[in-house]
């Protein structure tokens, strides 16, 4: 046993106490730090815009929606604002379109503007022209536009060609649209890729979308403005794909490039 004067403090005591102190100081370090780094990543998530740190708003929040749908979209608004623009082509009513483009749209505005048409490209686009060429806004839909060759007489030798024939007198307000390009297990007479083809004819906008926002917004575009014909080409794989495509109206000035990064100066 070991003695202790009077007045001297017990060294376990004090020693117990010190590392006590440490600890406590220790524990509120750690959760300074803690808050700090959690404070630096809510503020880098912020900065962001995830989704989930969007407004709670549901009415203002992007729907994630698939290619097809966002084309379906355009063309369903803008029938139901302008009674002048119909869809016509192969298997777009009865059978909702071969990539389901067009699913419903049958139902909501009748066969006498979605239109069925015979196997018959060269007819069905002549009789689009026409009925452009007399006011009506035209969506032709081709299948694939491998089969729109057979078309190609109408779309160079008179769509593009009448508002110059014509001396600015009659325009051709008509969207061509369909797929393009390769897809899966396809012959090598449905994957060609004619953007380029179609690029190098005077008188028509090539339009070829890589997302479903873009798509959505150029469709409309063409659909409701554009007073001369646009090529609209769809990517076969992207029907698919899915991103935000907001609920409110918009659209896509067709032309005006999209400046993704500026360039420093």
């Amino acid at each position: 046993m070991s003695l202790q004067s009077a007045g001297q403090p017990n060294r376990a005591t004090s020693n117990d106490d010190h590392r006590k102190m440490r600890l406590h100081v220790t524990k509120i370090t750690a959760a300074i730090i803690e808050y700090f780094i959690f404070y630096i990543a809510y503020s880098s998530i912020l900065r962001l815009n995830l989704p989930h740190f969007k407004s709670i708003n549901k009415n203002n929040m992007a729907r994630i929606i698939a290619f097809r749908e966002a084309l379906r979209e355009a063309m369903n608004e803008e029938m139901r604002r302008d009674d002048r623009v119909f869809l016509m082509g192969e298997e777009v009513a009865e059978y909702n379109g071969a990539y389901k483009v067009s699913q419903g749209m049958l139902a909501e505005f009748g066969p006498k503007r979605v239109l069925d048409t015979p196997i018959a490209e060269l007819g069905f686009t002549a009789v689009g022209v026409g009925a452009a060429q007399r006011g009506l806004r035209p969506i032709v839909e081709f299948m694939t536009w491998n089969f729109a060759v057979l078309a190609l007489d109408q779309i160079l030798n008179t769509a593009s060609k009448m508002l110059a024939m014509s001396g600015g007198q009659i325009s051709c307000p008509i969207v061509f649209r369909g797929g393009n390009g390769s897809a899966g297990q396809l012959g090598a007479q449905h994957s060609t890729a004619f953007e380029s083809l179609y690029a190098n004819i005077p008188g028509i906008k090539v339009v070829s979308p890589s997302n479903p926002y873009d798509a959505k917004g150029l469709l409309k575009q063409a659909i409701r403005y554009e007073e001369d014909p646009v090529i609209y080409m769809e990517s076969e794989t992207m029907y698919g794909d899915k991103m935000e495509v907001p609920e409110e109206e918009y659209y896509i000035e067709l032309g005006k490039a999209d400046v993704k990064k500026k360039a420093m100066m």
